[in-house]
């Protein structure tokens, strides 16, 4: 599944790879520290403005897909990302129709390796 053409794109999302060692204390000496996995995947959180209509078309995408694909903002090459987290909304301003509610959205997903 792509991500819908109805929401907004990402910019300018904070990017970190994820930890690929496990690290296990000692009882003399320097702690040991291998690796969990050998493929690294990559971390992503940003922040997106929507719309009501545009919240009820995030949360309805979120409940229905645990992974999708979309342009790497690292490279730019298609990638499968999934979901770390549920998204967290903040009003920003009301209005009379649910859907001409203006809402701030943090999102954080994982970039499969």
């Amino acid at each position: 599944m792509n991500w819908p053409a109805t929401l907004p794109d990402w910019s300018y999302p904070k990017d970190s790879p994820t930890d690929v060692y496990i690290h296990s204390a000692t009882a003399v000496g320097p702690g040991k520290m291998r690796r969990r996995y050998s493929a690294q995947g990559r971390t992503l959180a940003f922040q997106l403005t929507v719309t009501g209509a545009q919240r009820a078309t995030l949360d309805s995408f979120y409940n229905n897909n645990d992974t999708f694909t979309h342009d790497d903002p690292f490279d730019g090459a298609t990638a499968t990302f999934r979901w770390a987290g549920p998204p967290k909304y903040q009003m920003m301003a009301g209005a009379g129709n649910p859907d001409n509610r203006i809402w701030k959205v943090t999102l954080n997903l994982t970039k499969m390796p």
